[in-house]
């Protein structure tokens, strides 16, 4: 077990192609507004488009024996500051549950993680069916707890000392904005599907800390998303991903924008969350080097509401390989600068805006 795990979670300097753009015509963007099931029965899926909250009540019991080895649940958070950020990251793809907690500081130039994986037991460390539910995993020592109650998200993590692991402890408390946005989109190949709520702008409030340093996530300067994923996915794949948060003019602004990733033509996961609301975008598109810790990036949208730079601040690049399965990550976390409009037809001049950008190819 120790081989496979320093195997696993070894970071390697990788290269990996940046995901192929989306075309500028617009898409028929369709809202739901009633719950429906996902996936239907013989793993039906109709109800695809985009939603102000997660309203499909996801239903794995639908999918059939054969398509199981390919049901993924997925769940991440990355926790954004001014010097530093982490993420959490939960998963249960079908031959491996994995809890991975990670730690960047950009200022200082350095990052460290600590995981816990486990490849038999998988029914011990199922993921709840709905953004809401509530997730305790523990292994040999180490625990994860996520609950959620009254609009708020409270997290508590330990993870020990492993090899050339450092331990890990943090409690946070994350206050969900009024609205979110939801997708299910379908792939391909029939009967794949992806279910996906962005929780994003979520105001941030704890400590992590690692062996005896402790670091700090203040409201006031720390913002957070949660990317939450269920569905029976392609073995290969990829996807760009951005986010970022701050303050103009007394507004509250955030952004959550994505591509690659299944067929969006009825709804992209893309939009403006302005002081706490949605606001839906079409298509975005990020044009420059990902792997470039250098930049420059220029986000744009196909509607014309997004028109930023992004200038990066630190470059994380982690290969991980378990025998034929993997994942490549290139993740810049930065500053964005530009305009953004509203949908009032207000123009929004943003600037030192911090997020993030990345690119993933995966195989599992």
């Amino acid at each position: 077990m120790s081989n496979k795990l320093i195997l696993i979670f070894l970071i390697f300097l990788a290269s990996c192609k940046l995901v192929p753009e989306p075309d500028l015509s617009p898409s028929n963007q369709r809202q739901i507004i009633y719950p429906a099931q996902i996936p239907g029965v013989g793993l039906d899926v109709q109800t695809t488009g985009w939603a102000k909250s997660p309203i499909w009540k996801y239903s794995p019991e639908n999918i059939p024996t054969e398509f199981l080895n390919q049901k993924k649940e997925w769940e991440h958070y990355t926790i954004i500051g001014k010097d530093y950020s982490m993420t959490l990251t939960l998963m249960n793809v079908g031959f491996l549950a994995a809890a991975l907690v990670d730690f960047s500081h950009y200022r200082e130039k350095f990052d460290v993680s600590n995981v816990f994986f486990e490849t038999q037991s998988l029914k011990d460390f199922g993921l709840p069916n709905n953004p809401y539910g509530e997730t305790i995993w523990k292994k040999d020592g180490d625990f994860i707890s996520i609950r959620y109650e009254h609009g708020e998200r409270f997290i508590e993590f330990s993870l020990k000392d492993k090899i050339v692991m450092k331990s890990f402890k943090g409690k946070l408390k994350l206050t969900d904005p009024l609205e979110s946005i939801a997708v299910v989109r379908p792939f391909n190949q029939p009967k794949q599907f992806f279910y996906e709520n962005k929780v994003f702008g979520m105001a941030v409030e704890g400590e992590l800390k690692i062996r005896n340093k402790t670091y700090l996530f203040e409201p006031e300067t720390t913002s957070a998303i949660l990317d939450w994923g269920r569905g029976v996915w392609p073995q290969l794949g990829s996807w760009y991903w951005g986010f970022f948060k701050g303050e103009v003019d007394g507004k509250e602004i955030a952004i959550n924008m994505s591509y690659g990733y299944g067929n969006d033509s009825r709804g992209t996961i893309n939009a403006l969350l302005v002081d706490g609301k949605i606001q839906k975008l079409d298509k975005i598109i990020a044009r420059g080097d990902i792997k470039n810790p250098k930049g420059p990036i220029k986000i744009f949208s196909n509607d014309g509401r997004v028109n930023l730079h992004f200038k990066p601040l630190y470059h994380q690049k982690i290969n991980l390989d378990i025998l034929v399965y993997y994942a490549k990550i290139d993740k810049l976390y930065g500053t964005f600068e530009g305009e953004i409009i509203l949908d009032d037809g207000t123009k929004v001049y943003i600037k030192d805006f911090y997020g993030f950008a990345e690119n993933v190819f995966y195989k599992w």
